[in-house]
């Protein structure tokens, strides 16, 4: 359950992640390709151990 509940999570936080980097003009840039990162290296993380 627990496992599943955070790759939604994850889930969830890629897709915002698109959503920030296609409307870069409103957000921080820097602070977005920050948390970007932490999203796509924990998703091949995941994969990996998967």
């Amino acid at each position: 359950m627990h496992i599943i509940l955070h790759w939604k999570y994850i889930q969830v936080k890629k897709i915002l992640c698109l959503h920030m980097r296609n409307n870069r003009k409103q957000y921080s840039g820097r602070h977005i390709s920050i948390s970007c990162e932490r999203v796509l290296h924990s998703l091949a993380h995941n994969k990996s151990v998967q």
